[in-house]
């Protein structure tokens, strides 16, 4: 009977939890005293890599694939109206961890696969409270390349060997939905050679999908 109870109970607090809504938005209820609102949630994403052709080599580097995963924090500032909910104004920070892999093809049949930590820092402007213009930094650290090596025509290229970052200059879109849920489309233009002897910056575009959960609001 005590743990019948106990379950009620529980019940009835998170049946409160849920529901207790504020009947203008159809969201949990804010503190209006914070002008700001902070969330964190993961992010997943894929597009399209391509290498520029190093001076040294003539490659014919093409696009492939690139994905990535990670998470996301994310703060929104100032309120849109007087009377508007915090987190809804003109200007926002968000910052990532994301694990990338990236592909470009060469002139042969090899491909270049690059597996990174990327960690961009951006800055956003909300002409509307959903959607953003960002710009900002994307920090790249190189975990490793493959294959080690690539043969291109009386080339060889010590691929595997291939380490050191990038800084990459970000720009892009993104859109909220009051649920929680994000969408971006991001373009990032590679700035570093991959090596000191192979002068090939490597850029991307990508469309990624984030999942917000609220933690100060």
């Amino acid at each position: 009977m005590r743990k019948t109870l106990l379950l009620i109970v529980l019940a009835v607090l998170s049946c409160n939890a849920v529901f207790a809504q504020d009947d203008q938005s159809g969201e949990l209820e804010w503190n209006y005293d914070r002008s700001f609102r902070i969330a964190i949630g993961p992010k997943v994403g894929a597009g399209v890599a391509f290498g520029s052709d190093p001076t040294l080599y003539n490659l014919n580097f093409g696009s492939g694939f690139a994905y990535q995963g990670g998470l996301v924090v994310n703060a929104h500032f100032g309120r849109r109206y007087e009377q508007s909910q915090g987190g809804t104004g003109l200007f926002g920070i968000q910052a990532e961890a994301m694990y990338s892999v990236r592909t470009v093809s060469t002139g042969g049949s090899a491909k270049l696969n690059q597996k990174c930590i990327e960690i961009p820092v951006l800055v956003q402007i909300y002409p509307t409270s959903a959607i953003g213009i960002e710009a900002g930094v994307t920090m790249v650290k190189f975990l490793g390349c493959s294959p080690n090596q690539i043969n291109f025509e009386d080339i060889t290229i010590h691929t595997g060997e291939i380490t050191g970052g990038d800084v990459m200059v970000t720009a892009g879109a993104c859109y909220k939905m009051p649920f929680g849920l994000m969408i971006d489309l991001r373009y990032n233009l590679g700035m570093s050679n991959l090596a000191g002897n192979f002068d090939t910056k490597v850029s991307s575009f990508m469309a990624s999908f984030t999942y917000l959960f609220n933690i100060v609001k």
